[in-house]
């Protein structure tokens, strides 16, 4: 009996197997000598080694979108993280208010809901903003003043999504894309009117009676709406029309600083928008914008969600628990005795949370804590973190053959990506040589100094540790750099 050939089996490239294979030759079939290209042996060997090499690949890819940790695609995470109960949020809307003044000796003017403001043209997007009003105000009369409430973004009217087909988990997609999370609404065709099904989290809250649905965005940017299957959740009836009432926005490029907003859109009389004495428009900074939930941010809170399995007995759990709720992009928990918990929340792009928000993670919290225990949820204080200022900017040195703007723009961002870590929240440390390290290892940076690393809250001198307190969270605050070498 012919002694047996040892497979090579960590032979897992295109390279690799045709050395395996050819090896196997040589033992096989020792007058076989050719190695030439043109060789139909060797052609034979390399065809194997192609498709052995792409057979590999795709169990690989395979194995890694199994996991939430590996999974590279938005498809995959999303679903994996669907899996685990963790429902990412969509775009956010940046929000603000507005002054209106009636005009002089004139009447009051009633505002509706959704009235639209606009924005100068913005070259970086390419358009303009949209804001709405967010409920109906009235301006007094005679040139009197009114704060109005204004959210970024366009509201889509019932339009018609689809028809019910009695089944059980239904499932249907809302192609618009950049819908603004918490936005939708659903209604249903009734024999005397559009019955309104109302959003919850999940199905399974849900009894089957229960006029409700969930939603969620999918990878295209499309958003999914789910209904119950007659024991989670109530079937809508066969043949009738479905319809959705959703707001769709620009998210985290709807921020703008004050004074941002010239124009009323709508057909309104009788009232303007102030302006101060500079002939500005009387707008505060609109913030709080988002985009959707990237996978990195995906794939973290995801995990921790699920690790506290929905009961919250720790402050730990109390924190992951918190980041299941739509929107809240990081939690901290502390206590100081056993009955009463404090949870600190940020909104998408570590903003404060809006209302709303605070509300659902304290529902959330309410149904899986122990009985008694007191929750309280509160935004976060944010503190912006300065490198650099105008008297001691921080000192770019460039290699020769890199160009000067280029790495500076790479030194900014890569500031902003330290600041914004999932890594440096609620009461992290972002130390001196972490910023360092990171800086010297951008392609082109030939020496970097930094002056002033501080807190914008304290003074602007000297370089030191960034430490944050349980309800503090760091965001990029001024990068005052001075570069020089590279290229022009």
């Amino acid at each position: 009996m012919a002694d047996l050939i040892p497979v090579d089996y960590t032979a897992a490239d295109y390279a690799d197997i045709r050395a395996d294979v050819l090896r196997r030759a040589e033992r096989l079939i020792p007058e076989w000598t050719s190695r030439s290209e043109a060789d139909f042996g060797v052609v034979m060997a390399e065809l194997f080694a192609h498709t052995a090499d792409l057979n590999n690949y795709g169990i690989d890819r395979l194995l890694r979108e199994s996991f939430l940790p590996t999974a590279s695609t938005l498809t995959n995470v999303l679903l994996l993280a669907e899996m685990l109960g963790y429902i990412p949020h969509g775009p956010v809307p940046a929000q603000g208010q507005i002054t209106l003044v009636s005009d002089p000796g004139g009447p009051e003017v009633e505002i509706p809901a959704g009235t639209v403001f606009v924005s100068d043209y913005i070259d970086a997007i390419d358009q303009p903003i949209y804001y709405e009003t967010v409920e109906t105000v009235t301006v007094p009369a005679d040139g009197a003043e009114l704060d109005v409430d204004i959210v970024e973004g366009r509201t889509v009217v019932k339009a018609e999504i689809g028809m019910s087909t009695g089944q059980q988990a239904q499932r249907i997609v809302i192609p618009q894309q950049r819908i603004l999370h918490g936005s939708v609404r659903i209604y249903v065709q009734d024999e005397h009117a559009d019955l309104e099904w109302l959003w919850i989290p999940r199905l399974t809250y849900a009894s089957g009676s229960d006029l409700v649905f969930t939603s969620r965005p999918d990878a295209s940017g499309a958003t999914i709406i789910s209904f119950g299957d007659g024991v989670t959740g109530a079937v809508p009836p066969l043949g009738a029309k479905i319809y959705a009432t959703y707001r769709v926005g620009l998210g985290g490029a709807g921020n703008l600083p004050a004074g941002s907003l010239p124009v009323i859109s709508s057909p309104v009389s009788g009232v303007t928008i102030q302006v101060d004495s500079a002939g500005k428009p009387m707008v505060t900074a609109l913030d709080g914008g988002a985009d959707r939930e990237s996978i990195e941010e995906i794939r973290r809170n995801a995990a921790l969600a699920y690790s506290a399995y929905g009961r919250a007995v720790t402050t730990a759990d109390f924190a992951k628990i918190a980041l299941t709720v739509p929107g809240v992009v990081a939690a901290n928990a502390i206590s100081s005795v056993a009955s009463s918990v404090i949870v600190y929340i940020a909104g998408p792009g570590r903003t404060v949370p809006a209302d709303e928000l605070v509300v659902s993670v304290i529902d959330q919290l309410a149904s899986a804590s122990a009985a008694g225990t007191r929750v309280t949820v509160s935004g976060p204080t944010i503190i912006s973190v300065n490198f650099g200022s105008v008297s001691t900017p921080m000192r770019l040195t460039v290699a020769p053959t890199y160009r000067r703007s280029v790495v500076e723009t790479l030194v900014r961002t890569q500031l902003n990506t330290i600041v914004a870590s999932a890594d440096n929240a609620f009461g992290s440390r972002i130390s001196v040589g972490e910023v360092y390290g990171a800086l010297a290892a951008i392609p082109g940076v030939v020496n970097v100094t930094i002056p002033v690393m501080a807190r914008a809250d304290s003074p602007q001198t000297g370089v030191a540790d960034i430490v944050l307190q349980p309800w503090e969270i760091p965001v990029m605050g001024t990068a005052t750099i001075e570069t020089v070498g590279g290229v022009t």
